[in-house]
């Protein structure tokens, strides 16, 4: 490594907590994420507090609660005002799920965390990236370049690549090697830059998960218990996020209601759900084949048929018969889920599909303690369900309208208020009517000129006046004062503005405006549009006991890589250090010891608690050499990639410069010791990818063994197994010839 590489974990490691991590190359601080929990607890936002105002650029990964959750927090309230960066689908969908947020909490309890003009003000901060697509970062960052690639686990859902000088830098978590309905796999192993990374950060949430069922085993699960629930005249609650995951569920269940033609209501609610539905219309572009097929064909993705989009329990109330509902939030800390759950969790008939795991402390937790005891007993069948039987003490916060004496008392208050607000405004006129006074016979030229030429505000001589042959009296101005005239109209009547305004809010007619053709007879007979307005409401807290008597399943619609493909993966990678987040003690322990395994040496796994800042580079002492212009042009370089590199012998000096700091120099050798050396390759060249030159210039190539490529039929291509090096083997032709060619032009030989 060139660089200085700190990495400090600020949330989400050796737990399942939300992600937010500081990464430090140089003098370049980066976040990686800023994510909150669904209790919104400001303590757990300690560390982000001590490092926000000196973060230089944050990177967004996914739209959920779990990577952005605080960063309107930190904005608005701990000096987060650095750069951030993102997709396209994670900044609109980010911002829609924390409005739903903000709307959940107050119609809950009084939320002052932040608005929904926070959340606009801290997205607005944020550079929209497309896939794939370099930027080279500025200040602090100017010689850091971030690339985006998709990690298939949410629309816009991203893998970052770092890179500064040889160092590179993969930042991947929640991924997903799956194919889904509306998204494809990750790209992590299809895309050859980023293989051999100096450094993977990565999560083992799910490094002990066990292969999971097949999708479309999952799928019939779901489909089996939501017909069951209906055909006992229930209702089923799926908790969901507001804007990523739920895009799944609600693409198979709308083809599944549309295939068997249902009638039974299929409904999603959430403050923000048609705002959702928009954006997913919106990014087509950024979902997998499938969605881009259906396109082709000239249908609608996420038009859909049986949905119901809706916004408000007062729409889910006029609905009939049994039902099933998609709300947020997963967690069951607040939204209507939370609500749902208070209405049907009491009824045997109901059931509460879980299709992710949620954060640890919330309801959801806790509902999953109760599936899992039972589900390993019955071998963790994907189709296994629990009849709750349990009490919960839970606090019941809510809105409610003011009914009765309470909103006599509010509407009293109100009515005083705008009498009070009357009299004050009648005063104020009276007082300027007062103040005004009754000779108008200045005009308001002469009111100009005279205040233009009383400029004294001491005793003086009236210099204006000249001295004749008669003695006059010795006159002095004093004290000018410019009186405020009242302005009047031809008539000498006051104009008073604020009638004028009056009378436009309440629409009243001019009568010097020009007569409008009379309407036609429909149009004024049209009723005129209905202004929603704010029910006079207030909060309340309730202590009491949730209880719970419906039936309960998980079905594991998460989207994430399991603990055998996670494994797969980072061994491919194979990544020079890598460091293990997100995870609780006993799934870090057990990929950190696949991971040494497969590595040789456990110096080069790292599994950091939070708080813990641990340095990654390769070298403790690193200095910039400063190179002289004689010995830059005099340089032969080679090009390798993106860099030109030189081959130079000498002794680095450090010397001390006028200000106290020291200065590497180097002291280069002797010319002719330097040609009488051997030559160095630089580059590992894999031999897939000197295949593929090989056939795009017209030779034939064949694998015969582990390492070995031949090819024309008389040139071999070996890899040696001790030190990765190419070796170039056959008789003396033009074939051979050409093969080193090529071999040289993808590599450098200084």
């Amino acid at each position: 490594m060139s660089s200085f590489v700190k990495f400090t974990p600020l949330s989400g490691a050796l737990d399942e907590g939300p992600l937010c991590y500081l990464l430090e190359i140089d003098d370049a601080k980066l976040l990686l994420d800023c994510g909150w929990s669904e209790q919104l607890d400001t303590a757990a936002l300690a560390h982000i507090a001590r490092a926000a105002r000196q973060v230089d650029a944050v990177l967004l990964s996914h739209a959920d609660m779990d990577h952005l959750g605080a960063y309107p927090y930190a904005v608005r309230h701990l000096g987060l005002t650095c750069p951030a960066y993102a997709t396209t689908p994670v900044h609109d969908m980010g911002q829609a799920l924390l409005h739903d947020l903000v709307d959940a909490r107050t119609n809950q309890e009084p939320f002052e965390l932040f608005d929904g003009d926070d959340v606009d003000a801290a997205f607005r901060k944020i550079t929209i990236l497309r896939y794939s697509q370099p930027y080279g970062l500025t200040g602090k960052c100017h010689s850091i370049t971030i690339t985006a690639y998709s990690a298939g686990h949410t629309i816009g859902g991203t893998i970052w690549k770092i890179k500064k000088d040889s160092e590179d830098i993969v930042y991947a978590v929640d991924y997903n090697n799956r194919k889904e309905r509306h998204l494809n796999s990750t790209v992590l192993l299809s895309t050859e830059t980023l293989l051999r990374p100096s450094l993977l950060i990565t999560d083992v949430l799910n490094a002990m998960v066990q292969d999971p069922a097949p999708r479309k085993q999952r799928d019939a699960a779901l489909i089996e218990s939501i017909t069951s629930t209906l055909g006992r005249q229930g209702n089923a609650l799926i908790p969901c996020d507001s804007s990523t995951r739920v895009l799944e569920l609600m693409y198979m269940l709308d083809q599944h209601w549309n295939f068997k033609r249902l009638s039974h209501p299929l409904v999603f609610l959430t403050n923000q759900s048609q705002n959702t539905i928009n954006l997913a219309r919106s990014m087509l572009e950024w979902m997998g084949d499938n969605i881009s097929q259906s396109f082709a064909s000239r249908e609608m993705p996420f038009e859909f048929r049986c949905v119901r989009v809706i916004s408000s329990l007062r729409e889910l109330q006029a609905l009939a018969g049994p039902m099933v509902v998609l709300s947020s939030f997963p967690g069951l800390t607040t939204g209507f889920a939370r609500e749902l759950l208070y209405a049907w969790a009491a009824d045997p008939r109901n059931m509460i599909i879980l299709p992710d795991r949620a954060q640890p402390g919330t309801l959801t937790r806790q509902l999953m303690a109760d599936w899992l005891t039972s589900a390993k007993a019955a071998g963790m069948s994907v189709d296994h369900v629990v009849q709750l039987n349990r009490d919960i003490p839970c606090v019941f916060k809510r809105r409610v309208p003011l009914e009765g004496a309470e909103l006599e008392q509010h509407l009293e208050q109100k009515r005083k208020m705008e009498q009070e607000l009357e009299t004050l405004q009648h005063q104020r006129q009276l007082q300027r009517v007062l103040e005004a006074d009754n000779d108008s016979d200045m005009s308001d030229v002469e009111e100009e000129a005279n205040a233009q030429t009383m400029q004294f505000d001491i005793y003086v001589k009236d210099v204006s006046r000249s001295s004749g042959f008669f003695k006059q009296t010795q006159e002095f101005r004093m004290f000018p004062v410019h009186e405020v005239r009242p302005r009047i109209d031809d008539y000498g009547e006051i104009i008073d503005i604020d009638m004028f305004l009056k009378m436009e809010a309440q629409n009243v007619p001019d009568e010097t405006a020009p007569v409008a053709p009379a309407q036609p007879v429909e149009e004024v007979l049209k009723p005129a549009p209905v202004v929603k307005q704010e029910v006079p409401s207030k909060y309340t807290v309730e202590e009491g006991v949730l209880s719970l008597r419906c039936r309960l399943q998980y079905i594991d619609f998460e989207g994430r890589s399991d603990g055998k493909s996670l494994k797969n993966i980072v061994a491919k990678l194979a990544p020079r250090k890598l460091i293990l987040v997100r995870g609780d003690q006993a799934s870090t322990q057990h990929f950190a010891d696949f991971c040494r395994d497969i590595e040789g040496g456990g110096s080069e796994v790292y599994c950091p608690a939070p708080g813990e800042c641990i340095n990654v580079s390769s070298a403790t002492n690193l200095y910039q050499v400063v190179l002289t212009d004689a010995l830059v042009n005099s340089l032969q370089t080679s090009k390798l990639g993106d860099y030109e590199l030189s081959y130079v012998s000498g002794v680095i000096r450090t010397h001390e410069t006028v200000t106290g700091a020291k200065r590497a120099m180097l002291d280069v050798q002797d010319t002719e010791q330097q040609k009488s050396r051997l030559p160095v390759v630089v580059g590992d060249v894999r031999l897939s990818e000197l295949r593929r030159i090989l056939q795009s210039q017209g030779f034939t190539t064949q694998f015969v063994g582990g390492g070995v490529l031949v090819v024309n039929g008389s040139v071999v291509v070996r890899r040696s197994m001790v030190d990765g090096s190419l070796a170039l083997e056959g008789r003396m032709s033009r074939d051979f010839v050409r093969v080193r060619s090529v071999m040289y032009s993808v590599q450098a030989v200084l």
